[in-house]
């Protein structure tokens, strides 16, 4: 077959609306991407004698090249949800689930979102439902599927919504499952209802470990990819302001844990492992010249790399977006026996889009459950702060953070490593340390700074202005009003760092107090009258 289904069409280009051989068609809807591009079409066609017939078209892609059609094929299961541009925008709003397209268009407002499936709600159990994820869902019964009530319920357990609640013909509230079960025995309907052992969360019945007994998987020590730092299972964080190397780490590590038994940095590679990595931004020829640089620097002959690549740029839209169903079933059949996957970067992978990792979340999930180490690599917000960082960190076993300790590091090359996050790091370990950035021509290696006293740990711009505000405030004596005329801080902004500065822990803290007592002793450098 030359011809699949595109559901994540990534180019601009205008596709024909329905044909002139429709031309009487109408309450056309079109089903789109998160980029915004329609990929299934829905629309209503009166046959001869008036009866309508709803017809669906998917958009063909070619195997071979760019070239794309609409054929009038019915979608494949995981059947795609409605307004999912929407979902993926918002992903806070609760989510009503109705029968037809044309329901949710009419009901999607700002402070909901009306979604449904292509033939309606009896197709719901072979849906992609990760976008409900964490949501709070209601269900719009009709009486054709009130009957199906029961395979729903548990298709939206299993994509682990929020809230799950019903509104049918004869309950016009939202009300649990368990009440409209009650209702429908009540009056004799026969809920289709899937098998006693598929009725838990996930599918499956939940493993309880009673007390006294051995915690399922509590002895099956997690594999050390790169000693300390990424074991198996792991997802890790990496990083920095642009051009702080953060992808030549990146490549460092693919290099290291893929050819096994090396040293980078403080860390030690065990055995050869199965690395996959994932480029969003880089050309294919300067990727691989980065890479061979990377290879002569450990000492190896330069050649191809010794990990799988999968590069956007080689892609015949010449983009990767792993937010979108389709590249996340890719990655994930490409990682099949991988130990470790690298995703550089996540803003090049994904658009950028606000609040990413609710899309991301299933994908990262499934890696590590197949205990697969992910590596994300990351950009900077304007505080200096892991972009998005509270709700990535809260997913993260590892942060690392790089940075510039002055100008004058950034001019030879030296960065500061940190762990903001470091639930398994400890002692030395978890200490910060600064590295080396050195190019030649044909090599590039990360070599440690041995410093007799390790560096104290850089300021972050957040943190230098929460340091600012606490001294212009406690120590000069300045009003919050005073604080936006002399520092270009709103008075509700510093009142929000001054009292972030009791909550600061670890090398962040450590950072706080270093810049306050910089400043302190600045002024008092000032204040010391001169001859």
């Amino acid at each position: 077959m030359q011809w699949v289904e595109d559901r994540n069409p990534l180019n601009s280009k205008q596709l024909p609306q329905i044909p002139p051989c429709y031309p009487s068609s109408c309450d056309v809807y079109s089903y789109l991407s998160n980029s915004g591009h329609p990929f299934l079409e829905s629309f209503l066609y009166p046959r001869p004698g008036g009866h309508l017939v709803r017809i669906y078209r998917t958009l063909q892609r070619h195997r071979r090249g760019h070239a794309n059609q609409w054929a009038e094929i019915f979608p494949q299961a995981p059947y795609p949800l409605f307004n999912l541009h929407f979902l993926h925008r918002y992903p806070r709003d609760p989510v009503v689930l109705v029968e037809t397209e044309a329901q949710a268009w009419a009901g999607t407002d700002r402070e909901r979102i009306y979604s449904t499936v292509p033939d309606g709600l009896a197709n719901l159990a072979l849906a992609d439902l990760a976008a409900l994820r964490d949501r709070n869902v209601v269900v719009v019964l009709g009486v054709e599927t009130l009957p199906w009530s029961g395979r729903i319920h548990h298709a939206l357990l299993n994509a682990r919504v929020a809230t799950a609640s019903f509104i049918s013909d004869y309950n016009d509230t939202p009300v649990s499952f368990e009440t409209l079960e009650k209702t429908a025995a009540e009056l004799g309907i026969d809920l289709l209802l899937t098998p006693t052992n598929d009725t838990a969360v996930g599918g499956s019945s939940v493993v309880v470990a009673s007390a006294g007994q051995a915690l399922l998987g509590g002895n099956d020590l997690r594999r050390m990819l790169l000693d300390p730092i990424i074991r198996e299972g792991y997802l890790i964080w990496l990083y920095g302001e642009p051009k702080s190397g953060k992808s030549w780490m990146a490549w460092s590590i693919a290099d290291a844990v893929a050819t096994g038994n090396s040293t980078l940095a403080r860390w030690k590679s065990s055995e050869p492992c199965d690395v996959l990595l994932v480029d969003g931004e880089n050309l294919p020829d300067e990727l691989a010249q980065s890479i061979r640089m990377v290879m002569a620097g450990a000492g190896r002959a330069p050649g191809h790399a010794p990990f799988d690549i999968i590069c956007a740029r080689s892609q015949p839209e010449g983009v990767i977006d792993i937010a979108e169903p389709i590249w996340q079933d890719h990655i994930k059949k490409a990682a099949k026996g991988k130990k470790l996957v690298i995703f550089d970067n996540i803003q090049s992978l994904t658009d950028n889009r606000v609040n990413v990792i609710t899309s991301l979340r299933p994908l990262f999930m499934d890696l590590m459950n197949d205990r697969i180490a992910v590596l994300a690599i990351d950009h900077t917000n304007r505080d200096g702060d892991l972009q998005g960082s509270i709700t990535k960190e809260r997913l993260a076993n590892l942060s690392i953070a790089i940075r510039y300790p002055d100008d004058e590091a950034k001019e030879d090359g030296r960065i500061q490593v940190e762990f903001p996050v470091a639930r398994r790091l400890y002692g030395d370990d978890a200490k910060p340390f600064q590295l080396k950035k050195t190019f030649t021509k044909d090599s590039f290696v990360l070599r440690v700074l041995d410093d007799q006293a390790p560096p104290p740990p850089v300021a972050s711009e957040r943190v230098r202005r929460i340091a600012q505000v606490v001294f212009a405030r406690n120590h000069a004596g300045l009003t919050f009003e005073e604080i936006k005329d002399n520092y270009s801080i709103s008075p509700s902004t510093a009142h929000d760092y001054h009292k972030a500065a009791e909550k600061l822990i670890g090398t962040e803290k450590a950072a706080f107090e270093a810049e306050l007592e910089r400043l302190i002793a600045h002024r008092k450098a000032e204040e010391i009258p001169t001859a």
